[in-house]
This record gives C-alpha cells, structure tokens and sequence, in this order.
C-alpha cells in the first residue's frame, strides 16, 4: 500500500472516530447488543442440544420437569434478543444515526461555503451533490459494518468454533482451517475490492455531475452545443462507469465462488466426521443437531459477512471520493489582522 493510500484510509478512520466521540453512549450500547448476538448464535444452538438429549434420556420419565431449566433459558434468551433489538432501535437508529446525518450534512455545508470561487469552476455543483449524499449514508453504513457485522461475527466464530470443539476437536480444526482460509482471502482482495469500488464510485460521481450539469444548463446546451456531441460525451462517461462496475463485479463474483464451494467442502467433512463418530456411538442425537445448526448458522452468517465485505468496500470508496470535499483547504485564507466586513 501506497503512503498516500495510507494517508486516505487514515483520514476516513480519523473522520469516522470524530463523528462516533460525539455518541460514546450510542456506541457502547450498538457495542453490546453485538456482543449479544454473537454469543446468541452459539449458546441458543447449545440450548437445543441440551433439550434433545434431555428428552432422549427421560423420554421415559418425568420430562417436562427435566425440560424446564434449559427451555426456560432457550425463551429467556429470545426474550433478551428481542428486546436488546428495540434497544438498538431507540439508542441507535432513531437517536444516533439521524443525528449523524444531520452533522455530516452541516459539517459539508459549512465547509463548501468556505470554498473559493477557482474550486467551484473545478468541480461540477453535481458531483459535489452527489458526493455528499453519498458521504451522508456512507459514513453510517461503514460503522454498522464495523460494529453490527465485523466486531460482532469475528466474536461469533470465536465462540462458535469454542462450542464445536466441545463436541469434538475435528470439528472445530475443520472450521477454523476455512475460516482461515476465508479471512486470508479476504486480506487479500480488500485491497483490490476498496480500489475497484473507489474507481466506480468516482465514474458514478461523474455521470450524476454530467446528468445535472446538463439540466442545470439546458437552454445553453440548446442555444451553444449541438445535441449530438452532448450526447457523445455523456456515452463515453457511462461506458467508463460500465467498465469499472463491471471490473467490480468480476472481483465480487471470484470472490463468492472461491467462499461459497469451500465451505460446501467444510460441511461434506463435518458430514463425514458426523456420520462416523455417531456410527461409532460418540456422539448424541443433540450433538448432530449442535453441529449441523452451527454450521448452517456460520453459512448465513458468513454469506451476510461476504456481501458486507463487498458493501464495505463500495463505502469506503465513496467516503474516500467524498471526504475531500471537507479536508480541501480553501486556497484564499482571510488574514488574522483583516478587519471583519460590516
């Protein structure tokens, strides 16, 4: 990595930890409900196993009192899912996240008026728009990725891999092998995912500035340029953007295709390993269902934990395009001593 990428990636994190000290409270509970979904998935899975066998061993006897402690645990967890959801809705969605947006556009706003005449003849009113808008909902979208998805699945396999290998280690060596695998890859292609996403948020920026542009100055375009050329230049803008989101999606498609059919490889082993230990009586009718809904847990998981890479990658392209927006410096600086206008 480049010293100026370097120097990108560190003003968006420097943007991003500006914004977030401002909502210490908010952060902390989106912090902790994350942590409660991820220990949801691996403990109700848990839960399930124990009422199985449970229900196996005094099927014959008094079950619904054998039953009562870990049911009741399974329900009060749901309960504390269902409301730590209605937490994250007040604290995070109606009272964090609407307040963002409302200082990101402020912040925008005030810095662009500071601007000098030269920037505005540099930068089409359209991309500047468009850029901010996408600043607004980018910003947002990348601390939910970071806490909601990446904070909250990296402690989530954690504990997953933790509660297979109580039912036994091939398990949890089969899983954390692929996630090895997974995260390695995904080290990889981040890189080239943020820098083929930055390319296209720009041409996409490019296309809305030339929509607007155009309509903003429709009767000069009649009366000065013929139609013809407006309409060749506006092809080659959108051919550019097709390009670049096709390069995107490429990258997006080997990238599934390389997580997808390597945990179809992982589940055919967890399969195996299954089938023989309870073949040979090692495991109960509680630890299939252990494993097995883990391991589906871990696919839907996982399949949101690839397409929020992608969607990582595509905002943070679109805060790099837009960030500039407040870190340009205007180019004519009042001086200390000038006298204010009355």
């Amino acid at each position: 990595m480049n010293q100026s990428r370097f120097n990108s990636f560190k003003c968006v994190f420097m943007f991003i930890l500006n914004i977030v000290s401002k909502f210490k409270l908010n952060i902390l509970i989106m912090s902790l409900i994350a942590l409660v979904v991820a220990i949801d998935l691996s403990f109700r899975k848990y839960l399930v196993k124990n009422i199985l066998d449970t229900a196996v061993k005094y099927q014959e006897g008094n079950i619904i009192e054998n039953l009562l402690l870990p049911v009741s645990a399974y329900l009060c967890m749901a309960l504390l899912i269902t409301t730590a959801f209605r937490f994250y809705g007040y604290f995070v969605d109606i009272r964090m996240f609407t307040s963002m947006r409302q200082k990101i556009a402020d912040m925008s706003f005030c810095r662009l008026l500071q601007q000098d005449h030269s920037y505005y003849q540099n930068n089409l009113s359209g991309s500047l728009v468009h850029r901010i808008s996408n600043l607004m909902d980018s910003v947002i979208e990348l601390i939910r990725l970071l806490i909601d998805c990446f904070f909250s699945y990296s402690i989530a396999l954690i504990l997953a891999i933790y509660t297979l290998s109580l039912v036994n280690m091939k398990f949890a060596i089969a899983t954390f092998s692929w996630v090895s695998i997974f995260v390695l890859v995904s080290i990889f292609s981040f890189r080239v995912l943020t820098g083929l996403a930055d390319s296209h948020s720009k041409q996409s920026s490019r296309v809305i500035a030339s929509i607007a542009d155009s309509i903003l100055n429709v009767i000069s375009v009649r009366l000065f340029s013929q139609q013809a050329h407006e309409k060749r230049k506006f092809f080659r803008i959108c051919k550019k953007r097709t390009i670049a989101e096709r390069k995107l999606q490429w990258a997006y498609f080997w990238l599934w295709f390389i997580y997808g059919y390597s945990f179809d490889i992982l589940q055919a082993v967890s399969l195996y390993f299954l089938i023989q230990d309870y073949q040979l009586n090692k495991v109960a009718i509680g630890d299939i269902a252990l494993v097995l809904g883990i391991n589906i847990s871990i696919v839907e998981f996982l399949n949101h934990l690839t397409r929020n890479l992608t969607q990582f990658s595509a905002h943070l392209g679109k805060v790099l395009d837009a960030l500039p927006i407040l870190t340009t410096v205007p180019e004519i600086q009042d001086k200390k001593s000038a006298k204010e206008l009355n």
